[in-house]
């Protein structure tokens, strides 16, 4: 007999209906991946700052740092001078009356001290020749330091690293998450030994398939007893045996419904059990001449229907095909 192994086929469209049936799981796995990509972030999140070493700090000459010295007292007083203004403006926006209109003289002193505002600003930062710009790379970098403008830019820096690395990371866990569960599920897929799809009977045991019928109603019950009697009435097979691969203590309730149904057609059939481990049904092959196998998909075992045909082969019977239960 044929190794069914080696027709075996993968059906990837059985394949992912399998994968995404479990899809809930899939989620699950990918909100964990997510969460444990979150608490990743927060615990490493010191690793991705970068302090200063001691080394970057520039060494400047005394005129240099006099300079910067004389540089950042020039940015003190802006800073007066600009929080002094900007209150007086403030204030003299509140006297503009309930028509909308300010008084003349409040006016033209309002735009003196923006233009005085404007002048310090850029004198201090905006021109060429403002304090800010004389400056050297080194001077403005101890500058810089000393009013406080380099440890803001850094928070900010640090901040938007940290969050961008809890993204990656999160992004990252999901797609984990994810994919550790389809890849689990895809290897359980693979490596199980349970009939797959109707095709299996098909391709990897050469079985005619005579229809497929619902274990939990009548639905294909009428097809596979037309199916049955045609092979009789053809002269197929006389005597007609209905199997299952499947242990069970009893006969499945559809296989008795269709030999109740074959002998009220004075169709000659009978059931058994599984003919590879129920002495029983073994005593039974011997009266018949015909065999038809019943095959749950994700039920039946790959190995178990190979010795049953093989048994009924070596037996003489014919075997006249399969019913795929589902």
């Amino acid at each position: 007999m044929e190794n069914y192994r080696d027709n075996l086929e993968l059906n990837l469209k059985d394949f992912f209906h399998y994968i995404f049936k479990f899809w809930k799981k899939i989620v699950i796995f990918a909100v964990i991946g997510t969460l444990l990509g979150v608490g990743y972030s927060f615990i490493c999140v010191d690793n991705t700052k970068v302090e200063p070493e001691l080394s970057d700090e520039p060494v400047l000459t005394d005129v240099e740092l006099q300079r910067v010295n004389t540089a950042v007292e020039a940015y003190q007083t802006y800073q007066k001078i600009y929080e002094t203004v900007r209150q007086d403006i403030n204030a003299n926006i509140d006297k503009i009356g309930a028509n909308g209109e300010m008084d003349k003289d409040i006016a033209e002193a309002l735009k003196y001290k923006t233009e005085v505002l404007g002048m310090a600003t850029s004198g201090q930062f905006g021109s060429e020749q403002s304090v800010y710009s004389l400056l050297s790379e080194d001077e403005k970098k101890v500058y810089n330091k000393l009013i406080g403008r380099e440890k803001k830019e850094d928070k900010q820096v640090q901040s938007e690293n940290e969050s961008n690395f809890t993204v990656r990371n999160s992004l990252a866990g999901f797609i984990f998450g994810s994919f550790i569960m389809m890849f689990i599920l895809a290897v359980k897929y693979l490596l199980s030994p349970m009939l797959k799809t109707e095709d299996d009977l098909r391709t990897a045991f050469k079985l005619p398939i005579l229809g497929s019928v619902d274990k939990q109603n009548d639905e294909g019950l009428a097809v596979i007893c037309s199916s049955i009697m045609a092979l009789a009435n053809t002269g197929r097979a006389k005597d007609i045996l209905l199997c299952t691969s499947l242990s069970q203590g009893c006969t499945p309730d559809y296989i008795s419904r269709i030999k109740v149904f074959l002998k009220e057609k004075e169709v000659s059939a009978d059931s058994a059990l599984n003919i590879i481990s129920d002495p029983a049904s073994i005593d039974k092959i011997s009266r018949y001449d015909g065999i038809v196998f019943f095959e749950s998909i994700g039920e039946s075992v790959y190995e178990n229907i190979a010795k049953e045909i093989e048994l009924s082969e070596n037996l003489g019977l014919k075997i006249l095909g399969a019913v795929v239960v589902k």
